[in-house]
């Protein structure tokens, strides 16, 4: 069975494309990629690493009923604190 042109350079085309995506790939070298850690130092943005437990507290709600932390625990919190002047 013999193969036409099109056929043929379908697949050298293929084959270039490949290569050129494969090289590029392996081309890359980690070093030259900034980690997390330097990106914030660059930008001057202090990181926070501390494991831990945040401290409970207890707030009022909008219905006024209070509301502990340890009792969300296992639940995503977002604690808003703001004022007007």
């Amino acid at each position: 069975m013999k193969l036409n042109t099109k056929v043929w350079l379908t697949l050298l085309v293929l084959f270039i494309v490949f290569g050129g995506i494969l090289t590029f790939y392996l081309s890359g070298k980690s070093e030259d990629i900034p980690s997390d850690q330097d990106l914030m130092a660059s930008m001057r943005i202090a990181t926070l690493i501390r494991e831990g437990k945040a401290p409970d507290f207890m707030l009022k709600d909008l219905e006024g009923k209070s509301v502990r932390l340890s009792g969300l625990r296992g639940k995503v919190v977002l604690v808003n604190f703001w004022t007007t002047w």
